[in-house]
């Protein structure tokens, strides 16, 4: 089994208690989880025997906390993702071992683990490989700083010197979408599967309410009380996003998004 990976987990201290969820659930969900996890916070300090904490200063940054983790990991690839995306069933290691030697084999950089989809069309899979999607150009939020295997080096080089904010990658990461001259971005892929059966928690620090049910749904406990669930009003405004999204063509989203701000809606990216 193919173990040359690790988990890199960028976190916050006022995140602490839903990291902590999360590190139960990965050991939960993912039991014979054969890989090395690195937490990365400012100060706070987990009391688990299987995580290595990486405590980077009440200073640091999003990215200076993922460049510290990472930096301190001896593998040549990194599953990189946040805190508040949760494994809520188990995880096959089998299946992605199999991806590591993919991406071995086929000199893979990026390669995305979706936690959810907004089309159940699929692009063009990858030559040999029916598990993979190549990753279309030009495609808003093609490539994210969510679930993903990444090649250690090239994201390391993504995440510069430490000073750019995560809204900051995103951004990034749309103009190289966007300013790709290629049909699809190169050695970049998406698996069309959900095979972390990730489950994303929290918006602006409050419990979502459909992740919470679905979490429930599948026999995981969670004590919603100290932190609430996201007001009715905000979870609207997250489908007026997510209808916008769909319907918006790649041309018109930088137009569009600056006529909405000025009614007061906020984007994490300007494409």
């Amino acid at each position: 089994m193919n173990t040359n990976m690790s988990i890199v987990v960028v976190g916050c201290d006022k995140y602490s208690d839903i990291a902590e969820y999360y590190l139960e659930f990965l050991h939960k969900n993912w039991n014979d989880c054969m890989y090395p996890v690195f937490v990365a916070t400012e100060s706070y300090q987990f009391n688990d025997p299987n995580v290595r904490s990486i405590i980077c200063g009440k200073d640091s940054t999003w990215t200076g906390r993922a460049i510290e983790a990472i930096s301190k990991t001896e593998t040549d690839y990194i599953l990189l993702t946040v805190d508040d995306i949760y494994m809520s069933e188990k995880v096959d290691s089998e299946e992605i071992s199999k991806i590591l030697d993919f991406m071995e084999s086929e000199k893979i950089l990026y390669y995305r683990i979706p936690v959810f989809r907004t089309t159940k069309k699929y692009d063009v899979s990858y030559p040999g490989n029916e598990n993979v999607e190549l990753i279309r150009a030009q495609k808003p939020y093609a490539v994210s700083i969510g679930t993903a295997i990444w090649n250690k080096e090239e994201i390391l080089k993504i995440l510069g010197d430490g000073t750019k904010t995560a809204w900051d990658l995103e951004n990034d990461f749309s103009q190289l979408s966007m300013n790709t001259n290629t049909t699809f971005i190169e050695k970049y892929v998406s698996d069309k599967r959900f095979l972390l059966h990730s489950v994303h928690m929290i918006k602006a620090g409050r419990w979502i309410p459909k992740a919470a049910k679905e979490m429930t749904k599948k026999g995981n406990s969670i004590d919603y009380s100290e932190r609430g669930f996201v007001p009715f009003s905000q979870t609207m405004r997250s489908h007026i996003y997510g209808i916008g999204s769909k319907l918006c063509p790649p041309s018109m989203r930088k137009t569009v998004k600056k006529i909405m701000t000025k009614v007061g809606f906020t984007f994490a990216t300007n494409n």
